[in-house]
């Protein structure tokens, strides 16, 4: 399975990784530094899918040349290249180069401004790996050119074999395949490799790093060399220090997996969908030969009719062909329950794999929600005491008081995320717990005028937000009583009207609230852009959203495509239904009906004793 990763891990490197271009960098001023990273070292420094140099180290020296007013041309090659274009004059200086005090030939090291600390790491296989003097007799991958690959040579046993990689992303490829046992990296570095092929867990570290090294800016011998790194001195105080260190800290607080690998998704899907083309290509050929046996078959009979006197012959090669045509079903009909057998396995697989990540999002969802209820609690703090102490200092200092004021707005903006961001998790947590049927269900002898005026409570603050947007309920008189769990009907309405604020720019929202034979029927009618017939049945479904251009056109219409499948669990949950129309004139109408009898206790049977609810 290992095999298998790594060679998946060098086929998406090969496709969708960072590989830089060779070409010496020309800078775009006259007096601009020409300097170089080493590529591929995410989170260090790589290239952005538009081929951009990015990466803490790009932001840093991006800010060193904003306060030192030096211009720098940046741009990222593997180590072994950015040495060789630095001896040949090509560019400046390598910046960020880690060293343990060795000099590459012919060329010269600045003052250490930082240190970087190196890890090992080894397959999981290997055991009693404790240091670098356990790698005896083994194959240990390192970066090539690099001042790790230096250090690591003077400390590894004798009889260590040292396999040089031009870059970190093919060092880790090429460990996960197999050709080493072990690999020297920064921890941050390997494991963000690491974690895209889903190689983690083959290839632990050792708790303590084996190498702290010096981090330096080398540039080549000559008479320009301390005029250069004089320069490049500049401003490392303790002020850029720090700022490094918020770089750091803001990089590295990321997720290890970036944003969606697209190219990645869409490479795998490249070959899926050569597979695919195979499998049919392969189908029609065997029909093609199925079709050639039978009209063969069929020529032979005719034949044998006709000369059966003259030509016994022809029966024996007619017994042959039968014979054959036997042999070939048998054949045909083992592979395809083979290929059956197969695509049930696939099935399970699948199935097994759906469960850990609904398993896996529901446990990161539970996870979130206390340091989100912390984050919330002191930003609302945080603004409240701004209010309270600091804008009453600033009246007399109009430029401080809009400084303060936008301060102000962007706390309440912290807030308003935080409450979508709430929203977000305890929406998947309800869903989670409906499809797993531990979902306690409260049910009480409800009157839906209630729970209408709640939900419309609720909701008022977004539409005091849309001047141009009214919001009119109708209520009927003597509805029947319903015996259901009151937050969920208020639930579905308040999803059912918030969507309807939220695609409506301007208009009308309409709420009408009647009792129909047998039940009561909500209704949600707005004036916006509408929803395609052909997707009134998707968008009930898990992460649906609607992405036409006619039907997204406000710029607060955003959401996780949780809140209508929400609506339909809650709905058939009590016997109910849950639709989506057009508009008479235009928009969208969504008609929910919940039938009294089935809200009875007597028609829910287990459901009158709510299950254990599961610890949030």
């Amino acid at each position: 399975m290992a095999r298998l990763l790594g060679w998946g891990c060098l086929f998406l490197w090969i496709c969708c990784g960072d590989h830089p271009a060779q070409a010496t960098p020309v800078p775009t001023q006259d007096n601009a530094l020409r300097v170089v990273l080493e590529s591929a070292r995410t989170p260090f420094s790589s290239r952005d899918q538009q081929g951009h140099p990015h990466g803490m180290a790009v932001e840093f020296w991006d800010t060193w040349s904003q306060r030192t007013g030096v211009p720098l041309h940046i741009a990222t090659l593997p180590m072994y290249d950015a040495l060789q274009a630095l001896r040949q004059g090509g560019i400046d200086a390598v910046l960020e180069y880690a060293h343990a005090g060795q000099v590459p030939p012919g060329l010269q090291l600045g003052e250490p401004y930082a240190t970087l600390a190196v890890s090992l790491f080894f397959s999981r296989k290997l055991a009693g790996i404790k240091s670098l003097e356990d790698l005896e007799g083994l194959r240990l991958g390192v970066v090539a050119a690099s001042g790790e690959a230096e250090a690591v040579a003077e400390r590894v046993p004798f009889g260590t074999v040292l396999v040089p990689y031009p870059t970190a992303e093919a060092l880790v490829a090429a460990a996960i395949l197999g050709e080493v046992h072990a690999f020297v990296a920064p921890a941050a570095v390997a494991a963000q490799y690491l974690a895209r092929a889903a190689g983690l867990e083959e290839f632990p570290r050792l708790r303590e790093p084996v190498l702290t090294l010096q981090v330096s800016a080398l540039v080549r011998a000559d008479a320009a060399a301390p005029r250069i790194l004089a320069t490049l001195q500049q401003g490392m105080d303790e002020e850029m220090f720090l700022e490094r260190k918020a770089i750091e800290l803001a990089w590295r607080g990321q997720a290890l997996s970036p944003e969606v690998p697209w190219r990645m998704l869409g490479a795998a899907t490249l070959v899926l969908l050569g597979i695919v083309v195979a499998v049919l290509c392969w189908n029609r050929q065997l029909q093609r030969r199925v079709r050639l046996a039978t009209t063969e078959l069929r020529t032979l009979n005719t034949a044998l009719g006709d000369e059966v006197r003259t030509r016994r012959a022809a029966e024996d090669e007619l017994a042959r062909l039968n014979r054959l045509l036997e042999y070939r079903i048998v054949e045909r009909t083992k592979a395809l329950g083979d290929k059956a057998a197969q695509l049930q396995r696939a099935n399970e697989r699948l199935r097994r794999m759906d469960e850990s990540k609904t398993a896996f999002l529901a446990a990161v969802s539970h996870e979130l929600r206390t340091p989100l209820t912390s984050l919330r609690g002191f930003s609302k703090l945080i603004r409240k005491d701004f209010e309270k102490s600091v804008l009453p200092c600033l009246r007399e200092d109009p430029a401080a008081q809009d400084r303060a004021l936008r301060i102000l707005q962007n706390l309440r903006i912290m807030d308003a995320e935080g409450d979508r961001l709430s929203r977000l998790i305890n929406d998947y947590l309800d869903l989670s717990r409906i499809e797993a049927g531990r979902m306690t269900w409260r049910d009480v002898e409800i009157q839906p005028e209630d729970c209408v005026q709640h939900a419309v409570q609720a909701v008022a603050g977004q539409v005091a937000e849309k001047t141009h947007l009214d919001l009119h309920v109708e209520t009927a008189p003597d509805l029947p009583p319903l015996y259901m769990d009151p937050d969920r009907l208020e639930q579905v309405l308040i999803n059912l009207l918030s969507n309807a604020l939220k695609f409506t720019p301007r208009g009308e929202v309409r709420l009408r609230t009647e009792a129909i034979p047998g039940g009561v029927r909500f209704t949600v009618q707005d004036t916006g852009p509408g929803i395609p017939e052909a997707d009134w049945e998707r968008i009930f479904e898990k992460f649906e959203r609607l992405l036409h251009e006619d039907t997204l056109q406000t710029p607060d219409a955003v959401g996780a495509g949780l809140g209508l499948s929400i609506c339909k669990q809650i709905v058939d949950h009590y016997g109910g239904s849950i639709r989506v129309e057009a508009g008479e004139a235009r928009g969208s109408t969504f008609i929910v009906e919940l039938p009294v009898l089935a809200s009875l206790p007597e028609a829910h049977g287990e459901q009158a004793t709510p299950l254990e609810e599961e610890t949030a």
